[in-house]
Parts: structure tokens; C-alpha cells; sequence
């Protein structure tokens, strides 16, 4: 359970990441695709953390078993998360990446540097009034909430949805 709040907590952080990086990093012919491309690499990871346990803890009967192939599972992810951490602590300055380029990437990036620069930034309440009374705002809110919580729910129910017609395969979905 502490694990999912974990998990759950990361990946309110991680769905603002790719617009963030994309705007900050990208010119304004960029900035579609860099996003699109981020959102594609979490789906991409949420498919593969569906996809890769089922194949390394295969269904068995035996308890023993599926306990080794789960240690062996979390001792691999535990390795590979360790790495990155000993790669970040050793680097000297602490962060692998710049906060933002050098020059801005486009016109809008200069304007924003120059406001900040003079003190100016916009109230994070106005940014948000300002942002839920855009009724096209509030229709694509809507419309990316419907997305996510049915993208939610299929993954969810997912083995419940594929054994009925395909039990031979619990390889693929686990019951």
C-alpha cells in the first residue's frame, strides 16, 4: 500500500514533466512533438510494468516459486534504481540536467526569462482563475479526465477482460 502512494504520488509529477520540458526546451515547431513523445514514454513504461512481471514470475502452483521469481523480480528493479541513485550522488554538482538551455528555444521563452528577470511573475491564483474560466480549457480537462480514468480502469480490470476469451494465455494477464 505505501508503495502505491509512492507511485501514485510520482506520477502526478511526472504527467507535468513532458509539457514543462518541451516548452522550456524546445522551439515552437518542437514543442508538439517533444510533448507528444513524453506522454508516449509514460504510456510506454505503464505498458511495459504491465507486460514484463507477468514474464519473469510466471503462473505456478508452486508458492515457493513464484516467491523466488518475485524476489528475483524486485532484487533486479532494486539494482537498477540503486545505479541511477549512485550515479546522481556521485556527480559533483548534483544534477544531471540543466534547468534551461543557455539561449530560449523561442520568443515566448525570452519574454518569460525577461518578466522573471524584472520580478515579474504571474500569481500562481490568477494563472489558475484565469485557467478555469477558459471554457475550452475546462472541455479538454474534461476530455483528457474521461481519457485517463478509462485508461485506469481497462488496465485495471484488464485480466478480467482477457481471460474470459483467451484463458490459455494467463502468461499475459494474470488472474
Amino acid at each position: 500500500m505505501v508503495g502505491q502512494v509512492v507511485v501514485a504520488i510520482g506520477q502526478v509529477f511526472m504527467l507535468f514533466l513532458p509539457p514543462r520540458l518541451a516548452s522550456v526546451w524546445f522551439g515552437p515547431d518542437q514543442v508538439s512533438l517533444a510533448c507528444s513523445l513524453g506522454f508516449i514514454g509514460i504510456l510506454i513504461g505503464n505498458a511495459a510494468g504491465m507486460c514484463i512481471p507477468p514474464l519473469l514470475v510466471p503462473n505456478s502452483k508452486d508458492i515457493a516459486q513464484v516467491g523466488a521469481d518475485l524476489r528475483s523480480m524486485f532484487l533486479g528493479m532494486a539494482a537498477c534504481t540503486t545505479a541511477s541513485l549512485v550515479v546522481q550522488l556521485a556527480r559533483e554538482d548534483r544534477c544531471m540536467f540543466q534547468e534551461e538551455p543557455p539561449l530560449p528555444p523561442s520568443p515566448a521563452q525570452q519574454l518569460q526569462r525577461d518578466r522573471e528577470d524584472e520580478g515579474q511573475t504571474d500569481e500562481f491564483w490568477t494563472s489558475l482563475r484565469r485557467l478555469l474560466a477558459d471554457k475550452q480549457f475546462m472541455l479538454m480537462l474534461v476530455s483528457w479526465s474521461l481519457n485517463v480514468g478509462v485508461y485506469c480502469a481497462i488496465n485495471t480490470l484488464l485480466s478480467q477482460l482477457i481471460l474470459p476469451h483467451h484463458p490459455v494465455n494467463v502468461a499475459i494477464a494474470p488472474a
